[in-house]
């Protein structure tokens, strides 16, 4: 019998979901989900009800699901630094703060590693709503990092060198600069939409802002101007 597992995206506006089946090494896509808010009455408890009682996913199954990227930091520190310092940047109370970093290697110096600090309250709200709706959340993770792992674990072979992550949602861009598995640089950036337009998209002085955004978090991470030859992957929304 194939092992199931359900990833879910809570948007502002829709809410993304899919199921794999994996049965031995192989993966398989079952099922893949885009259900919007359209009314103010629409909470993400009864839109994902409906995953099992109208899309036929599998209520037993693992399920990992995406923190709002507003309520998340990323930061690269090094393994001695105090966490006070997120504070600047990411203003909390006292114990608001739950943080992930990898442990250093055994036998080996400090060294930097990207860490991630998310809002307490913002968790216990994502386990709330997957418990109202009777499924196990078994994962809470960034939407970059789970970027990240569906990527360099599809395909291992294009992401060696340094390469350049763009996602485009409908109101804000997730840029990382990924090498092998390690994402060693990672944005967050709120973008305004053409109010105008029925079908919405980006407004054309976002695009200047957005590439200035690039060129600088490179250089953060390289100490040097981003090579024309870097490797793109663009990916968004299903």
């Amino acid at each position: 019998m194939p092992k199931r597992s359900i990833g879910i995206d809570i948007g502002l506006h829709t809410i993304h979901a899919v199921q794999l089946a994996r049965t031995g090494r192989r993966l398989r896509l079952e099922k893949a989900v885009m259900h919007p808010m359209r009314r103010r009455t629409d909470t993400p408890e009864e839109i994902l009800a409906c995953l099992v009682a109208k899309y036929g996913f599998e209520r037993r199954a693992a399920t990992a699901v995406t923190l709002a990227p507003q309520h998340l930091c990323h930061r690269t520190m090094d393994f001695q630094t105090a966490l006070s310092e997120l504070q600047d940047e990411f203003p909390r109370e006292s114990g608001q703060i739950l943080t992930d970093r990898p442990a250093p290697p055994a036998g080996t110096p400090p060294a930097t590693a990207l860490l991630v600090a998310a809002d307490r309250t913002e968790v216990q709200n994502r386990r709330a709503i997957l418990h109202h709706a009777r499924l196990r959340p078994d994962v809470l993770d960034s939407p970059v990092s789970a970027l990240c792992a569906a990527l360099t674990r599809s395909r291992p072979d294009r992401f060696g060198s340094p390469t350049l992550l763009l996602y485009l949602n409908f109101d804000r861009v997730l840029l990382a600069i990924l090498r092998g598995g390690e994402i060693l640089n990672t944005r967050n950036i709120p973008l305004a939409l053409a109010s105008e337009q029925e079908d919405k998209h980006l407004d054309a002085d976002a695009w200047p802002l957005l590439l200035l955004e690039i060129k600088l978090t490179w250089q953060a991470a390289f100490q040097q101007d981003m090579p024309p030859d870097t490797p793109l992957v663009l990916t968004g929304p299903l």
